[in-house]
């Protein structure tokens, strides 16, 4: 009979969870020892591999790519919704939609577009979202 495999889903960038996630922390605090039992890994995306092996200790344990799938369906839906943001037609207009929480990087965005807009006064922002730190 075969032996059963252990297998962790890696669904979060560890580096930004452990910065910004105090909840994390403390899970990870139980967890760091934990990781050698398991088999192999899958992962969301790439990005999310290098912060793992880091963290983890986990250098050279295989890790499987299994890419999130968009609900498109979904995506149409929401797309056929009316908002109340109006956009400046006179202005350079960036608008970004998405979950707003802190692995996102609107706080990289937000930074870049400044120093954009420090150069180009007709720049707009816009971020078109909701989750845990959109308010």
């Amino acid at each position: 009979m075969l032996k059963p495999k252990k297998i962790l889903w890696i669904h979060n960038d560890m580096e930004q969870e452990l910065r910004f996630n105090k909840k994390y922390r403390v899970l990870y605090l139980f967890m760091k020892g934990k990781f050698q039992f398991y088999d192999t890994f899958a992962a969301v995306s790439k990005g999310v591999v290098n912060p793992f092996r880091s963290y983890s200790g986990q250098k050279e344990a295989p890790i499987v790519i299994i890419p999130n799938i968009i609900n498109t369906e979904e995506i149409l839906d929401k797309s056929s919704e009316v908002t109340d943001i109006t956009v400046d037609p006179m202005c350079c207009n960036v608008i970004c939609v998405g979950r707003i929480y802190v692995q996102k990087g609107y706080d990289f965005l937000l930074k870049d577009f400044y120093a954009a807009y420090q150069k180009r006064k007709d720049l707009r922002c816009y971020i078109v979202g909701d989750g845990p730190d959109a308010d």
